[in-house]
Formats: C-alpha cells, structure tokens, sequence
C-alpha cells in the first residue's frame, strides 16, 4: 500500500462511479463550546429546522478529540463545566439525512438506511451543511449565546462493501497491496481489519490527517460486508466559516483520490468507475 496518497486539491477532476459502495458521509466542525447551547433554549432552531428535519432525537455528546503533535498524538477537549451536555439530531422524515449539534459541533450526515436512498453527492451535503452553519449563527446571535469560532473540520466516508452471493471478499481483492494471508496451516482468516493514519499536506493548519479503517462486518439486515472507512481530520487555516468549507473542500478531494489510489482495479468495475 502507497504510503502517500495524492495531496489534497481542490478540483473536478475526481474519482466518479456509477455506483459507488459509500452507505455514509458526514461533514462537520468542532468550535470553541458554547456552554449555553442547551436543549431547553433549542426552540426557536428546531421550529427554524422542523420542515426539513421533523423527527428529534437525543443522544449522549460526542467527545472533543482534535488531531495534536505532528508526531501523531490526537489531544482531547475535556469540559470543566458541571453541567451536562447532549447531542441533538434533527431528522429528515425517512432518516436518510441528519443534523448533529452539541454544545461544541456541528455535524450534517447522509446515511443509506434503505437501497432506495441513493447517495446525494457532496455538493448537495455541503449546501446542508452550509445552510445549518447559517441558521446556527443566526440562532446564537439572536438568543445571544456567543459566537461561532471553529477549532476542527472533519469529513468521513464510510463504505459497505457487498460481496457476492454466497462469498466473502479477501482484503487484498479491495485494498491495493492490502493484507495476504500466506498459505499454510492457518488457512483463510475469519475476520480481518486494518487501520492506516497519512499526513495531509497542503490543507489547513497541520497536522491534518487522513485515517483508513478497513474491518469485517455484517450491515444491518445481516448481510457480510467489508467495511471501508476515510476520515479527513485536521484545524482550518483560520477560524472562519469560509476556512471551514475550504478545507472540507480539500479533505473531501483527498478522501476521494485516497480511496480510489487505495483499492483495486477489480472494485473500481463493480462500481463503475467514469473517471
């Protein structure tokens, strides 16, 4: 496996399939917390947000993990407030299309609960994601909160590998120069899972990364899959929402050469790549 995938740009000329395996995307922010972001002073949002997003749900907060020393170490944001936190989801109607926000993230997901949720593309995901930031510094400046000052972006692409009836997909059939069992007596392995970490250059202020996690497992409906997952994580050039989709842009480009550099020619005519 290449230990450097293509750098982060800024283009059209990505990776296209016709039918690609991603069952969820998300793009998201960290900010510095907003302690008064709170549930009970949720209304006046969650009237802006009910149309499109009608069905709530409550979820313990999400941890604040931000990517740390160059030599790797991740550092975690820990609140020395008493007060507890939650995390908010606001709902599309089918559940396909979700909105995440606590006290110090905002977080818009697509997710394939159905074959009948076709995946949207990123430029749909982004105007969500464009359009909640909007509505949410609209909302804490009139409830007078504070201000919006973004610490982190993270983009994730999460993929369901099917494979066919009856089989199972060896690693190294997905992954370029991915792990290969020897021969012997150990024979197949049952389960198999990696996780690689590549440094991004050129985007945002570093470190940035980009983290692969590639693992057996079964979908909801029981079914085998080899799931294959990229997350682009790192600080914007400055904390500004225009820094924001800049490098959500950029990290979104190198999730999509990575992913199309880290697996195999044979995956690539399943999926139908165009470009």
């Amino acid at each position: 496996m290449s230990s450097n995938p293509p750098s982060a740009k800024k283009d059209n000329g990505l990776p296209e399939f016709s039918n690609p395996p991603v069952v969820e995307v998300a793009v998201g922010m960290q900010f510095e917390p907003l302690l008064q972001l709170r549930a009970i002073r949720l209304g006046r949002l969650r009237d802006t947000w009910r149309a499109e997003y009608p069905k709530y749900e409550e979820q313990p907060p999400l941890g604040g993990v931000l990517e740390g020393s160059p030599g790797g170490m991740l550092s975690l944001q820990l609140s020395t407030s008493p007060i507890t936190f939650s995390r908010h989801w606001f709902l599309s109607e089918d559940g396909t299309r979700l909105i995440q926000l606590q006290h110090d993230r905002l977080v818009v997901n697509w997710r394939q609960l159905n074959t009948q949720s076709p995946y949207p593309r990123y430029s749909a995901l982004r105007a969500s994601f464009e359009a909640s930031f909007t509505d949410l510094s609209e909302f804490v400046a009139v409830e007078n909160i504070g201000e919006i000052t973004p610490v982190q972006v993270e983009v994730t692409y999460i993929n369901a590998i099917i494979p066919p009836s009856g089989q199972l997909w060896r690693l190294d059939e997905v992954i370029s120069d991915g792990y290969q069992p020897r021969p012997g007596a150990l024979g197949e392995p049952e389960q198999a899972r990696l996780a690689v970490v590549y440094d991004i250059p050129g985007l945002g202020r570093p470190p940035v990364r980009m983290y692969l996690g590639v693992e057996n497992g079964t979908k909801a409906d029981g079914s085998p899959a080899i799931f294959l997952s990229l997350t682009a994580r790192g600080a914007p050039s400055a904390p500004t929402f225009a820094s924001v989709l800049d490098f959500a842009d950029g990290a979104r480009s190198h999730v999509a050469r990575g992913f199309a550099e880290l697996t195999t020619p044979t995956m690539h005519r399943i999926w139908g790549r165009q470009s």
